[in-house]
Order: C-alpha cells, then structure tokens, then sequence
C-alpha cells in the first residue's frame, strides 16, 4: 500500500476540510525530503462526518477517519496502479523496447 503524507487541513466554507496530501510508493521514507512522492492532491472530507469522531479514542477514530480518507476515488486509483506496477514488474524486466 502506497503512502499518504497529509501536510495540513484547512477549513472550508461549504462545511468540509481540505487535506493536504502527498503519496509514496510502499515502503520509502517519507520523511526523507529527497523521497520524490508519486501524486499529490487534496481530499476533501465532509466537517459533519469528520465531527462524528469527535469523543472516539485514538484506534476507533484512526480507523474511522481512514474510511473516510478512503472514500476518495483517488485513493482507490492509487491502489489500482500499484497493484498493476507490480504485475508490469513481475512479467518484464526494465528497460523494454516495444515494436510497432
């Protein structure tokens, strides 16, 4: 599984909080800053649904914050090209030449 390195939220006014979010390969530091991140994009939660986790102890409310981080679709797609890359790793050996 990829990496999410979240650097801030921000309020919004339409009743959500923006994240800051960078992804990393499996398995890099990231807190390297030479790390190159893989994507960067911001995730947008809903502040109602975010409040719902107000009063949870740290395990149920990391767990319910990740559901929700996970709703986005990005989120998905990166899982998806990491699990293709890792295909495309298995079945060739780097650099290939393609012929059309």
């Amino acid at each position: 599984m990829a990496s999410y390195k979240i650097l801030s939220v921000k309020a919004r006014a339409d009743a959500s909080v923006k994240l800051d979010v960078y992804v990393y390969p499996t398995g890099v530091d990231t807190e390297d800053p030479e790390t190159p991140s893989i994507g960067h994009f911001d995730v947008v939660l809903n502040a109602a649904q975010v409040k719902q986790a107000e009063g949870m102890t740290n395990g149920p409310r990391a767990a319910y914050l990740k559901t929700l981080f996970e709703a986005d679709p990005r989120i998905t797609g990166v899982v998806i090209s990491e699990e293709a890359k890792a295909l495309l790793d298995g079945w060739y050996t780097w650099p290939i030449t393609i012929t059309l």
